[in-house]
């Protein structure tokens, strides 16, 4: 070694290091953002961190947000655990006496309120969330409200499908809360999960397997079963906290630790997806007392389904037409549904992991929706099909097989207000 290299200060060294270092990790940092440009689209610091944030709350969060909106540590939505219900099938156990509190501290109307009772599954509690504002501003702006202050009444509730929603609306009759009008924003789980049942064994008016088995079945106290959900909680709790210190450290203003943080929650993602299949199937292994059923083919299954939508529809009209209650029934909008949106592949990618079933059934089933809505106007039901409603949205929306972003959100919001106010 020369005198000359054995004689610089460490100091001069460390400094030649870090910039050597500083100098490569600016050249990664260019020379990805010139690739991802070069491949067809530039890198966007805002839509990394909303993708981050969408797929960790779709492999995290009972109820699966959108990544345009605003929220606490991903954490904080901390996996549910469910019990069972006598009348509702399973209920969310920090929500176990909500329904009870909230029928008595709302109390009667008010007269400068007009109250509206969100149900359905996920997608009417997401658009409870994030499409209520606008919802509500359109509904203001007009003279139908007669200046009366919009009051929500969120309670769409994660895979419900009907008769769920007949069920909670009784039961919340019963408890004396009474809304001005009763939203019902479903459809999509009536096909899905009600065809996908009989597939676990159970029957398919009966709720969503995974969580009605998980609170009455025996199979989800053996020690194969609890392991498996231990790896899912484990899992979904390590997904949450990289996505946190990426979100909260803001690194992802960075193209190269971005892009790997994108293929790491992805991989993350699919990992979780497989737990909650294997959860699934092992909680399915014990068949319950139940009505017997026929596996039958799928499309017959959709019909069975579709059937008992339109008839839980009609009695739910007839519950609120009885109190004084103004009810519209609306068909939410899917991704697998054909021709319904013009899809990017970043769609398409996003919902790669859902059930074939489910694919199928919807494809078969939401036909079938919209033939039976047009009945259910002919027999004086307020029904408004917006399963159309993105047929000319050619930017991306979908952050997996039935959600939605708020922008999404935001135009579904106006159809409904649109299909109102005509009345």
């Amino acid at each position: 070694m020369s005198p000359e290299k054995s004689n610089t200060p460490t100091w001069k060294k460390l400094t030649l290091a870090l910039a050597s270092s500083c100098l490569a990790i600016i050249a990664a940092e260019g020379g990805t953002r010139l690739w991802l440009r070069l491949n067809g689209e530039a890198y966007s610091a805002e839509k990394s961190r909303a993708l981050v944030r969408e797929i960790v709350s779709s492999a995290t969060d009972a109820l699966p947000l959108p990544g345009d909106v605003e929220r606490k540590k991903t954490s904080a939505t901390k996996t549910p655990d469910y019990d069972p219900h006598p009348f509702l099938g399973f209920q969310n156990h920090n929500r176990l006496g909500n329904l009870e509190h909230r029928a008595a501290t709302l109390g009667p109307g008010r007269p400068n309120e007009f109250r509206i009772l969100i149900v359905g599954g996920s997608v009417a509690a997401i658009f409870g969330n994030t499409g209520r504002k606008q919802f509500a501003k359109r509904l203001s702006a007009s003279k139908l409200l007669g200046g009366r202050k919009v009051v929500f009444i969120r309670e769409g509730r994660a895979s419900y499908k009907q008769p769920q929603q007949l069920m909670l609306v009784s039961y919340l009759f019963s408890l004396g809360l009474i809304p001005d009008m009763v939203l019902n924003l479903d459809g999509f789980n009536e096909v899905a999960i009600s065809c996908s049942n009989p597939e676990r064994g159970l029957y398919m008016h009966y709720p969503s397997h995974t969580h009605w088995l998980s609170v009455t079945a025996d199979s989800a106290a053996r020690p194969e079963t609890l392991e498996v959900f231990r790896q899912l909680r484990l899992a979904r709790s390590s997904a949450a906290r990289n996505a946190d210190i990426s979100l909260q450290r803001h690194l992802w203003w960075s193209a190269l630790y971005g892009t790997w943080i994108e293929h790491s929650m992805t991989g993350r993602r699919k990992k979780i997806r497989k737990l909650q299949a294997r959860y699934g199937s092992l909680l399915g292994e014990q068949r319950l007392p139940a009505p017997e059923f026929e596996l039958g083919p799928r499309p017959e299954r959709a019909a069975l389904a579709v059937a008992m939508w339109k008839r839980s529809s009609r009695a739910l009209n007839a519950l609120c037409k009885g109190h004084g209650v103004y009810y519209v029934h609306a068909l939410q909008p899917t991704l697998f549904d054909t021709g319904s949106k013009p899809l990017r592949s970043i769609e398409i990618e996003k919902a790669e992991l859902t059930h074939i079933s489910w694919k199928e059934c919807v494809r078969t089933g939401y036909p079938l929706l919209r033939e039976a809505g047009q009945q259910l106007l002919m027999a004086g039901v307020k029904f408004c099909d917006t399963s159309m409603v993105f047929a000319t949205e050619e930017s991306p929306l979908y952050y997996d097989a039935c959600h939605f972003s708020g922008e999404g959100n935001r135009i579904l919001a106006d159809a409904l207000a649109d299909a109102i106010l005509q009345e």
